[in-house]
């Protein structure tokens, strides 16, 4: 519902970004109504120029329980915020010359009466993006998600991009390379669940030659306390030796992931390793890490 009763008297545009105050002129204000409502009212600003730098006008919801705020028809988030601020920012491009409407609403129909527009110390540069601002130099818009450099996070990781191979997978988004990608935001998974009585789904890596193991690691999708498994190494990938399992990774330090196992070895040479899983959550891993021992 509107509130008739809020509405601003008067108040000089010349004064706007300096004293930008809704409090001055407004009518008497009811006690909260207890159920959701809308408020409306208008506020005063100063012509803004095409570019050049202004102050950050923010709405300050003081007196509010919770709600959103809407300037101009343009929303400007609910209240309050998760973070710890008391006020919305308006972006100076939704500002009209003039008279502008602003629209609260309340979720339990607290009254704007102490509701207020403040100047921020800082400001902000309004620029034109229409043609470079500088015409020697073109305009380039930033990737909003730059490329992470995996090569460099797997420094020393034998298993970054080595072949590999799976008893199944779900999709060719999970394929067995997934486990070797270098990036724990993608995983191998095997078709289907952990379920009694069948083949418990397996992942072996190539290493392309013999090698002294120093640490294996295996980030799981799930918790590594949940997972039952065993690691097997092998010299020709057909002959396969227990080499460790859940009981055998040592502890992790407080600051590690929680869904990592670590598996210390002492120089044993070889080429090919599996992990074959009999327990978790699901047939998942995000990725098998391979470091050669010190020695």
């Amino acid at each position: 519902m509107e509130n008739a009763r809020w509405y601003r008297h008067g108040g000089g545009m010349e004064e706007a970004w300096r004293k930008p105050d809704l409090s001055k002129g407004w009518s008497p204000f009811t006690a909260s109504t207890g159920v959701p409502s809308f408020y409306k009212s208008t506020f005063n600003v100063a012509p803004t120029k095409e570019t050049g730098i202004y102050p950050i006008l923010r709405v300050k919801w003081t007196g509010l329980t919770r709600g959103m705020i809407w300037v101009n028809g343009h929303s400007l988030g609910r209240y309050p915020e998760k973070i710890h601020v008391d006020s919305l920012y308006i972006p100076e491009p939704w500002l009209m010359d003039g008279s502008n409407d602003i629209v609260v609403f309340d979720a339990e129909g607290a009254s704007p009466e102490h509701v207020s527009l403040t100047i921020d110390a800082a400001s902000r540069e309004v620029i034109r993006t229409g043609e470079p601002t500088d015409g020697k130099t073109p305009f380039v818009v930033p990737q909003e998600n730059p490329p992470r450099d995996l090569a460099a996070k797997n420094v020393g990781n034998l298993a970054y991009k080595a072949p590999v191979n799976a008893s199944s997978s779900g999709s060719n988004e999970t394929a067995p390379p997934k486990a070797t990608d270098g990036d724990v935001e993608t995983a191998w998974r095997a078709a289907g669940k952990l379920e009694p009585g069948q083949s418990p789904p397996w992942i072996a890596i190539d290493l392309g030659k013999p090698v002294s193991l120093g640490i294996v690691e295996i980030v799981w999708e799930g918790s590594s306390k949940t997972y039952k498994y065993i690691l097997e190494g092998s010299e020709n990938g057909k002959d396969w030796t227990k080499i460790g399992d859940e009981t055998t990774a040592v502890p992790t330090s407080p600051d590690s992931i929680s869904d990592l196992s670590r598996l210390n070895f002492k120089g044993e040479p070889y080429r090919h390793l599996r992990v074959t899983l009999f327990a978790g959550r699901s047939p998942s891993i995000a990725e098998l890490r391979v470091f050669q021992s010190a020695k």
